[in-house]
Formats: structure tokens, sequence, C-alpha cells
């Protein structure tokens, strides 16, 4: 019964539109679906449900607040956000601010990974809760050509024994893969193994997974997450670089203004690097605001990996498909692959120099179309019950993902 406040938007009067699916109860407990489309006067948003008859209102939006509030009790009556279908600002479609807060809103977890049509959608993302059908997921994909990392879900873990715990399933899963002899690395988040904890707990379970890993052969791939853990994660990477370990990597992301300084500082020290656009929701001063500015980035930054791979003496993937080349390029774009694929020929930088990696579920036909080409192609292959906050940030990433959520919702 207490207020829901959504994120902060920007929001020019009478341009926004807001369409929304709302299930009340009302006080004979029947269920009543209503469809809602309100256009925002002078930027004011009321959100409506209820007979048209005898409206109720549920919640405002107020620019100066930057906020939506949701009141969860009006008039005797109960109302649940089902599910928001789009949600346009001006020219931009502005969803991914809806999602990015919902991957870390706990009232929602709840709520939605009891759906069954929540798991339903998820489950083209995710390739299962268990260790071994995720190694099936790998070996299909394995015999069409194409390399995997695996990821383990979670993040944020809250004690020291979930973190420890955490630890030894990717301990296991390095373990299997070795056993299986599937061609796949793994990528890990440091909060999964206890960096919002303690940095010597995180750094004591990195060395565990970095010393297993060594010891079957493979690299460990530590995914950038969003920028309170920035420095704190390239910190944790030179410190295990000191400590002997070069089978690691890191995630860069292009929405960030200081990425490219991070890049050429981390290249001459020998990494290897991941370059995704970002899927995090982050403030303008730290985070460029407009996509074509992210993409541009993106571009800018492949160029200098391609260079220093280059010059690095074009180092390729490794025959059993677990080291990744210096440069990887992560992302779904068409366009940005293009830019990659242009330069390098350009360049003269060997193809297997550039790997593309794409996520499990998403354009397998620009996947195999790279394959085709003779690049070779990665896919992130997630698996595991933590599979709410990634199901999130992918319907964030892409209006397309949004509605094949929305497709499972209404199937029979």
């Amino acid at each position: 019964n207490s207020p829901l406040t959504l994120p902060q938007f920007s929001c020019p009067p009478g341009s926004w539109l807001f369409e929304c699916y709302i299930e009340l109860i009302g006080r004979q407990k029947k269920w009543q679906p209503i469809k809602q489309t309100v256009m925002i006067p002078n930027g004011i948003l009321k959100l409506c449900c209820g007979p048209s008859q005898n409206l109720c209102k549920i919640g405002d939006f107020h620019p100066s607040e930057g906020v939506i509030k949701y009141n969860t009790r009006t008039h005797g009556t109960y109302a649940t956000i089902a599910l928001v279908t789009h949600f346009w600002i001006g020219r931009g479609f502005m969803l991914r601010s809806i999602f990015i807060y919902l991957s870390k809103a706990g009232w929602a977890q709840r709520m939605i990974t009891n759906w069954k049509i929540a798991w339903r959608a998820a489950s083209r993302f995710v390739a299962g809760n268990t260790i071994h059908q995720a190694i099936e997921v790998v070996r299909n994909l394995n015999s069409k050509g194409i390399n995997a990392t695996l990821d383990h879900l979670g993040e944020s873990t809250s004690t020291r024994e979930e973190a420890i715990k955490a630890a030894e399933d990717v301990i296991e899963l390095l373990e299997q893969i070795n056993c299986c002899e599937v061609r796949a690395n793994v990528s890990i988040k440091l909060t999964q193994i206890g960096l919002a904890l303690d940095e010597d707990l995180c750094r004591e379970n990195l060395e565990r997974i970095l010393h297993c890993a060594k010891k079957n052969g493979n690299f460990i791939r530590i995914d950038m997450e969003d920028t309170p853990y920035t420095d704190q994660t390239i910190a944790m990477l030179r410190l295990m670089r000191q400590k002997g370990y070069e089978n690691v990597g890191l995630v860069l992301q292009s929405y960030l203004y200081r990425t490219e300084k991070d890049l050429k500082a981390l290249l001459a020290e020998g990494f290897r690097f991941r370059m995704v656009k970002g899927a995090y929701k982050e403030p303008k001063e730290v985070a460029f605001p407009k996509k074509s500015d992210v993409d541009g980035n993106f571009d800018r930054l492949t160029k200098i990996m391609v260079d220093w791979a280059l010059q690095a003496g074009s180092q390729t993937v490794s025959s059993d498909g677990r080291v990744p080349p210096v440069t990887a390029l992560g992302t779904h774009d068409p366009k940005r692959i293009n830019f990659g694929t242009d330069y390098a020929e350009k360049v003269a930088l060997q193809k297997g120099a550039l790997e593309i990696q794409m996520l499990y579920g998403i354009r397998r036909d620009l996947q195999e179309k790279c394959r085709l080409q003779g690049y070779p192609v990665r896919i992130y292959i997630p698996y595991g019950t933590h599979w709410y906050p990634y199901f999130m940030r992918r319907l964030a990433e892409r209006p397309a993902n949004v509605w094949f959520f929305i497709s499972n919702f209404i199937r029979k």
C-alpha cells in the first residue's frame, strides 16, 4: 500500500505516449483487464483505471520531480501494473529506463518470477537452470562451428556464504567444461563473488576461480557492471595480473566517457577485451545519453582495439576455442559489426583475430552470417535460477525482445 517510484525521465510537454495494461482486483475480487492510452498534456501524466464512467487515478508524473508515482490503493480498489507494452518519449524508445529499474526492483522480481509466461519468454535467452542443460546448448553450438562463454547467473550476493557458493559454482562449471571437452570459457560478475560485500573476499574467490581456470587451460571474462564498481573491477583485474594470472580479460562499455582512456591503458598492459555498448542506466555525467554518441564511440574504440591487435601480432582464438583474441565485439548491431570487419580488412588483420560475440537467443541469423564470413563467433550463454535481472536487461536493450515477451504473454 506504499507508493512505488520509477526511474527519472525528462519530458518535453505534450510529447509522450504511455500505453499500459493494468490488472485490477475490485471489491468482488474479480480480475478486470484494462487498456488505457494517455497523451500527456503540459508534461503531466495522469494514469487512470476502472470503468470509463468512473475513472480512478492511480498515478501522476511530475517533470519537476522526475518520477512517476503509483499509488497501490485508491478508492478501495487495488491496482497492479502487470505489463508495460510501450513507452515513447518524443522520437526515442524509452522502455529501457523502466526495465533497468525493474531489473533491480525486489517487488517486481517477486511478482514477475511467479508468472509462468515470464520463464517461458526468458528461456529464449537463458539456457536452463543447470550446468548440464547449459553444456548441451554449448555442444549444439559447437557442432555448428560456434564457440561459447558460459555465465552462471547471479549478482550482488548479500552474504559471505552466498559469495563463496557462487565461486564454487563457477569452479564446478570450469571442471565440467574440461570434462565434457566443449569449446567454451566462463564469464563472471565480481559482485556475484562478493565485491559489494568485502574486497578481500572477492579477491580470494576470484583467485580460486582463476587458479582452476589456469589448471584447466581456460579463460575468465570479467563482466563490467554499473559505474559504482568500475574502478574496483579494473583494480581487481590488475591485481590478478600482478599475481601471474594472464588468463583473464575484461568487458568495457562504449557508453561511458572514461572507456577510451581505460582501454588504452589496459591494452598496454596486455589484457583482452569484449567491447559492448552498455546495459545499465547511468547518469549523463558519466555516460553518453544519445545512442548516436554511444555508437560513434563504439566504432572509435573498435578501431583502437583492431590497431592494437595488429600491432600485437594478430593473435587468433585458441585451437580449443577457449581463449579469445585481444579484440571481441559484443553487439547485435550490424552497423557496428560491419564497421569492425571493414576496418579489420582494411588494415589486413586476420579474421581469426577479431571475434564477434552475441547473446544466446538473439539474432541467430547474424551469428550464422558472421560465421560464414570466416569470423570466430562466440555466444554468451547464461544459465541458472537467478535469471530475472538478466532477462530484464535484455528487454531493456531491444524493442524486439519486448514484443517477444508480449507474444508469450498473450499466447494460449
